[in-house]
């Protein structure tokens, strides 16, 4: 396993003193979208269009996550992946994590798989995604997990690079909090009753907050195709929010129990489990 360690540089502005004008969104190129709730002092935005929900202005600055936010992560959880791969037609190959250390169980496990692994990022600074170095079609695997998708400032740019560094054929993989669960979309609906903060948000660690929808659009605008798109079960891959003490968690479990029933009966889930492939280029023309 190789990993690839960038600089530990301090935290540094995401964002201009004067907020930009916001005027289209940056996942669909939307121009619908409107104030919906804060979290933590941050105004949050929807796109009426796709769904994605986004922290507008970016703040200044922005704190890592809480060390140690992913623990005990199960080694089937890579064996799952491992087979959604093969059945896409990727079996082995050049396996790229990006994301913080905190998730280097996952590499352990691919590794054990056969897969070659490396891994890019160190923390979660604004100069995380440092992976311009990597030579293009370097790659048959690369899995953004953890919900790092929505820790940058613009994922556009950032699945711009994957692909590019991606093998024709090759497949991205992705793991993402879903703004669309049903514990979601009920504490949602009681922050907007009550103009009050969503606590089902991560921002700041999450700047944008995506639904399969909006992740699918996302995705196709960039050049992918995707495999698959679905919600399920918070996997351990994924880091647990932090929503506070143990009164507070006491709190929330009558809303968690009614999150978890909608998700039931729609068949959705609080993470999305997506899989995108780049396509075979021929002749300088994309194909499928």
């Amino acid at each position: 396993m190789s990993l690839v360690a960038f600089p530990n540089r301090a935290l540094r502005s995401a964002a201009t003193t004067a907020a930009p004008a916001l005027t289209s969104c940056g996942c669909c190129g939307g121009t619908r979208h409107e104030p919906i709730a804060t979290r933590r002092g941050l105004p949050l935005r929807r796109c009426r269009d796709c769904g994605v929900v986004f922290v507008f202005p970016i703040p200044a600055q922005r704190a890592a996550s809480p060390a140690g936010a992913v623990k005990n992560i199960p080694p089937d959880s890579a064996l799952v992946m491992d087979n959604m791969l093969i059945r896409h037609g990727v079996a082995s190959g050049r396996f790229l994590e990006i994301g913080c250390t905190e998730v280097a169980a996952t590499l352990a496990s691919m590794k054990r798989l056969n897969w070659d692994v490396t891994a890019a990022g160190i923390d979660q600074s604004p100069d995380l995604f440092q992976i311009t170095n990597f030579a293009d079609n370097s790659f048959d695997v690369i899995y953004l997990g953890g919900g790092v998708i929505g820790h940058v400032a613009s994922p556009r740019q950032l699945l711009a690079e994957t692909r590019r560094i991606l093998r024709p054929r090759g497949l991205l993989v992705l793991r993402a909090p879903n703004a669309r669960s049903g514990f979601a979309t009920l504490t949602l609906a009681a922050a907007r009753v009550m103009h009050g903060a969503w606590i089902a948000s991560q921002a700041p660690q999450q700047l944008h907050e995506f639904t399969r929808k909006s992740l699918r659009i996302l995705l196709e605008s960039v050049g992918y195709q995707i495999a698959w798109n679905r919600a399920e079960a918070r996997s351990g891959l994924l880091a647990q929010p932090v929503f506070g003490g143990m009164l507070e968690r006491l709190a929330l479990a009558p809303a968690h129990l009614v999150g978890a029933a909608l998700d039931l009966l729609s068949r959705g889930g609080s993470e999305i489990f997506l899989g995108a492939r780049k396509p075979q280029q021929q002749h300088g023309a994309l194909t499928s």
